[in-house]
């Protein structure tokens, strides 16, 4: 066994990796923690033993965000996280080819595509989980929530009105011209512009 792996059961790594791709990268819950808790777990028992090499820190790092990023940033993250493992085995002339072969060899599970109006509003370019969670608030759930999410209110800036023809209630552009504009010393020494 490696001396950076001596604490870690890569079995259950290689697990929890494979239901996560499995999944579809969605930071599943396991029994007592999502998936990115438990790697940032073992990430940190890792860098311990290895001495702390900084490539384990850089992993470490970027797996604090991985519940908050999006789908293919997410994929990235355990593609890096595979070939560390297996280049770190590799290294320490251990059979690395076994880990997370299963894994590799279906060469990941590819990211779901946005078919349909009945998709999660989460898989379209550019949105994410985090923005997604924002649409949830807006109770915008799917495709055909955002497209059919209208503003309740439009403000016309194409008409302007003169200030002499405003009405009481009424909500109204206004432009002007500023002629002057002067400033001076308070008391306070504070310069005040009027």
């Amino acid at each position: 066994m490696s001396t950076a792996f001596a604490t870690i059961d890569l079995n259950k790594l290689q697990q929890a990796i494979d239901v996560e791709i499995k999944h579809q990268y969605i930071n599943l819950r396991g029994n007592q923690l999502y998936f990115s808790q438990y790697i940032l777990g073992e990430l940190k028992s890792v860098y311990k033993n290895s001495g702390k090499n900084p490539k384990w820190t850089t992993l470490t790092e970027a797996f604090e965000m991985y519940a908050t990023e999006s789908m293919p940033v997410r994929k990235r993250m355990i593609e890096r996280l595979i070939t560390t493992v297996r280049n770190e085995l590799y290294q320490e002339n251990k059979p690395s080819s076994e880990f997370l072969s299963s894994s590799l060899a279906k060469k990941f599970h590819p990211l779901p595509e946005v078919e349909g109006k009945d998709s999660d509003v989460v898989y379209v370019k550019g949105v994410g989980p985090k923005i997604g969670y924002l649409f949830n608030k807006l109770g915008i759930f799917t495709v055909m929530d955002l497209l059919q999410y209208y503003p309740k209110k439009y403000v016309d800036y194409s008409k302007r009105t003169l200030i002499r023809e405003l009405k009481n209630g009424e909500s109204v552009t206004v432009f002007g011209y500023i002629k002057a504009c002067s400033a001076y010393m308070s008391k306070n020494s504070v310069s005040l512009g009027i």
